[in-house]
């Protein structure tokens, strides 16, 4: 049995918090909860990473563990210095999510070439693993 002071969420939707939008034009950019409008859609800003402020829905949007601390309503400038002097981008990037959407990033950005050689190594690492398997 669950212990009843044990919280079942711990992703909650305030203002400060690092979103990564699901799907639409901007998918996969990161963004922050600037003010909440009702249960179902708040109004987002990214200035570090491109995204106009907007009214969302929640349904496209994927929160993070990351929050940045900031009043409601923040102007954009104001946000930008405040992600900029808390590291909050920096901190995405170092959790597992960051890792990931980095190494897909870098994926997509190899040429045919690249992909090649990464082939290549596969290849071989998977020689090793089997060589050293058999003793």
């Amino acid at each position: 049995l669950r212990s009843t002071s044990q919280m079942a969420f711990k992703r909650f939707v305030q203002v400060g918090r690092l979103c990564v939008v699901n799907y639409g034009a901007e998918v996969g950019k990161l963004c922050v909860i600037v003010d909440i409008v009702d249960a179902s859609r708040v109004i987002v800003d990214g200035p570090t990473t491109g995204f106009e402020r907007k009214v969302m829905s929640l349904k496209a949007l994927s929160l993070t563990k990351v929050t940045a601390d900031v009043s409601r309503g923040i102007r954009q400038k104001k946000l930008a210095a405040a992600l900029e002097e808390q590291k909050v981008i920096e901190k995405f990037n170092e959790s597992t999510w960051g890792q990931k959407k980095l190494a897909a990033a870098k994926r997509a950005s190899l040429n045919d070439f690249d992909r090649f050689k990464v082939m290549l190594l596969k290849k071989e690492r998977s020689v090793a693993i089997k060589k050293a398997m058999k003793q």
